[in-house]
């Protein structure tokens, strides 16, 4: 049986960019599904997937079926999943006091620079820091000092902390020397994905409008 009422059946349907590549009726992903509700879900998609804003045509989507045998109409919402981004940015000072004011300090002396910034990216659980540079040219990850690149690694986990995982995110860190003060600015971007119900929400198509 397709569902365990007897005038409803629900359906979900799951598509990418290749067409439906899961369907289950009722909630449930154990049961099977016979051929021809299978091909009566092909031809929902083919016919009226299209009559939906899609705000990326090649995501996932997920099409929601509900059928009312006895009004006999055809009931169809979709979802999809939306990538967004979510800007935030982190400074403050270093205290004269502290490790990592003599450490950045002397880096500032010994390469006579007044800025130090590296880009990160990262996702799905993995991430790194990428390009250097300071006030005067990009520079090699292996001229920067175990102890200084430590400081990008501990400023970005403490503001930041998850910045890898899922679908991650994104942005730069710039420790900056301005006369004897040392101060930082990290510029983050989360990466968002969300789901959200597509325009214009659900359609009732009749019986007698299906082929």
């Amino acid at each position: 049986m397709i569902a365990n009422r007897k005038n409803e059946l629900k359906i979900k349907m799951y598509l990418d960019d290749t067409g439906i590549f899961d369907i289950n009726s009722d909630g449930s992903y154990e049961q099977s599904i016979p051929s021809f509700i299978e091909k009566f879900c092909d031809q929902l998609v083919e016919k009226h997937l299209s009559d939906f804003y899609l705000t990326n045509e090649y995501g996932r989507v997920d099409l929601y079926c509900e059928i009312n045998l006895l009004d006999k109409i055809v009931s169809l919402t979709a979802s999809e999943y939306v990538i967004g981004e979510d800007y935030s940015e982190s400074d403050g000072d270093f205290e004269k006091e502290s490790g990592n004011y003599e450490t950045m300090l002397n880096y500032f002396t010994g390469t006579s620079t007044t800025q130090l910034v590296s880009d990160y990216d990262g996702g799905g659980d993995s991430g790194d820091l990428g390009s250097w540079q300071n006030d005067q040219e990009y520079i090699s990850s292996y001229e920067i000092p175990n102890d200084v690149e430590d400081i990008f690694w501990r400023l970005l986990e403490y503001h930041y902390g998850g910045w890898e995982i899922n679908e991650g995110s994104n942005g730069s860190i710039s420790i900056n020397l301005d006369g004897d003060e040392i101060n930082y600015i990290i510029s983050h971007t989360w990466n968002t994905e969300e789901y959200e119900e597509c325009s214009p929400g659900t359609i009732n198509i009749k019986f007698e409008d299906l082929d």
